[in-house]
């Protein structure tokens, strides 16, 4: 999936889906974006800069995650249960 094409954006829910990666393309062309839930997914896999996007918001929780990396500086990350 690639949700560039949606840079009208500024929130997307794709909480409780089967999404298991989520690589660089995936919203590089959403700069409008302010809050992004991705969890209780599969998760298990982000490329780096995946999501070095200008979010206030950004809930990882309920995944598959087994490292930390970088994803840039956000108002609330939410990572538990990983």
């Amino acid at each position: 999936f690639d949700f560039g094409w949606f840079d009208f954006l500024f929130e997307i829910n794709l909480s409780y889906n089967r999404i298991r990666f989520i690589k660089e393309y995936h919203f590089k062309r959403n700069f409008n974006l302010r809050y992004l839930n991705l969890s209780h997914n599969l998760i298990f896999s982000i490329d780096f800069y995946a999501l070095d996007l200008k979010l206030n918001f950004l809930d990882l929780s309920f995944n598959e995650l087994n490292q930390v990396f970088y994803m840039g500086i956000y108002e609330k990350l939410y990572i538990n249960h990983n």
